[in-house]
């Protein structure tokens, strides 16, 4: 048989993946940076507690590495991917949630996982991922033994960039292109505006406490604290950015008004994409030339001077998200509970039931 099927459960042996696991990335640009090696093993070692256990599972074929399954059991009793699960305060956000395979191969991949995991009693939870990924083709195949429970849980919002700028903003609101334009002209000829990079090992510490306090600052006018207070957010980010930096991944920068700092974000450059991950913005510098959309204008045409696919805003919300405001391309995202088929799950899945019938309702 050419496929072999192999559980990871030690830290060491995850440790000792890297460069086979980014080998495998650099042949797959569907997958985003969430499933690197170096995101979700800074994951690990940051929130995982003496309860989680790894489960990555790994396929080879002809003993080469083709497909990861980078899962934890939490709790001892349910199946999560590495990435999910923490606490919300503190969560690192991880998004695009798949099984690394190539598309050619998932469906000897599903059909592998599903014969892997036939016995398994345990509760699966997928979080954040999206229509037509391999997982959603595993979790198919997983209907005959499991009951399942999906919802949307969010939009990603994408620009799919073309050759220039003008010819993206042409698919946006007329009446939104014309303020940035103003601001923008506002921005260099009044303000002395200018964009500052922050994205090498001797940069990173000032440009980072700046979106931190941006950020900070913003969520405090709505009584609210956000992530940046949490010290194990910070100490992910803190591991993570260095080694985004060492693979020329991060693209942290400010924007400043007068040598005021009134926006920043923190992106992500990876497989043809500019990830939009984390931002912080001035609501009321005056005058008002909107930092935050203007800041993602810029951004947006950066990545079409550098030849990208895609400025990926990631999730957002099903109705009336800003990031819908400057893009032309939406996926939808879903969770899904799994539960063993059982007398015992029967009552979980009749309240399901009770729930979607509810919701049609609304």
């Amino acid at each position: 048989m050419p496929f072999d099927i192999k559980e990871i459960g030690e830290v060491s042996d995850f440790d000792d993946l890297k460069t086979k696991w980014s080998a495998l990335l650099n042949e797959l640009p569907h997958i985003s940076f969430f499933l690197t090696w170096e995101w979700l093993n800074t994951w690990w070692h940051t929130y995982s507690t003496s309860r989680d256990q790894l489960r990555i599972i790994i396929i080879k074929k002809n003993q080469k590495l083709v497909a990861i399954f980078p899962l934890y059991v939490q709790n001892r009793q349910t199946v999560r991917f590495i990435g999910t699960g923490e606490k919300e305060a503190e969560e690192a956000a991880t998004e695009y949630l798949d099984i690394i395979c190539s598309k050619k191969l998932a469906p000897d991949v599903c059909a592998l996982l599903h014969k892997h995991f036939q016995g398994s009693k345990l509760t699966f939870i997928f979080n954040n991922y999206l229509e037509e990924s391999t997982l959603e083709q595993y979790i198919a195949t997983l209907s005959a033994s499991h009951w399942g429970n999906t919802a949307t849980c969010g939009i990603s919002y994408r620009a799919k960039l073309d050759n220039t700028l003008q010819e993206f903003t042409s698919q946006c609101s007329r009446s939104l292109i014309k303020r940035l334009n103003r601001a923008q002209k506002k921005f260099h000829r009044e303000l002395n505006g200018k964009i500052e990079s922050y994205s090498t090992a001797e940069t990173l510490s000032k440009g980072f406490d700046t979106l931190k306090k941006l950020h900070k600052t913003r969520w405090q006018s709505k009584d609210e604290k956000g992530v940046f207070v949490s010290e194990k957010f910070l100490t992910f980010h803190n591991k993570f950015t260095q080694q985004a930096i060492t693979n020329d991944w991060l693209k942290l920068e400010v924007m400043y008004a007068n040598d005021i700092a009134i926006s920043a974000v923190y992106c992500l450059q990876y497989q043809g994409s500019c990830y939009f991950y984390q931002s912080g913005v001035q609501d009321d510098f005056k005058p008002n030339i909107s930092p935050g959309y203007l800041m993602h204008l810029i951004q947006i045409e950066s990545a079409i001077k550098k030849e990208l696919l895609y400025y990926d805003y990631m999730k957002g919300s099903i109705d009336n998200s800003y990031k819908a405001k400057l893009s032309n391309d939406k996926r939808y995202m879903y969770n899904t509970t799994l539960i063993k088929k059982s007398c015992k799950n029967t009552l979980t899945k009749v309240k399901w039931q009770i729930k979607q019938l509810r919701d049609a309702l609304i």
